[in-house]
């Protein structure tokens, strides 16, 4: 988005001057399928979906928990 201050008489408000949105597409395995750029004077005929990615990820990976345990083990040894 780029804004620019309108005319002297609309009291410095802004107006958008370039608008462009980048759609993405994706298959069920994360490959881009389409790509799809669209300009501001085409924005009122976007439609946007309601439905939200849910993240699976809980807690940290397989290795930042290895690394975890190690810092804790090298630290409590420290102590001794």
């Amino acid at each position: 988005t780029k804004k620019q201050k309108d005319k002297l008489y609309k009291l410095g408000k802004e107006k958008v001057t370039k608008n462009n949105v980048l759609i993405l597409s994706f298959d069920k395995y994360g490959v881009l399928i389409e790509k799809k750029l669209v300009q501001k004077d085409n924005m009122n005929k976007i439609k946007f979906s309601n439905k939200e990615t849910v993240n699976n990820v809980k807690g940290k990976s397989f290795v930042g928990s290895f690394l975890s345990s190690i810092r804790q083990k090298m630290y409590s040894n420290r102590d001794k």
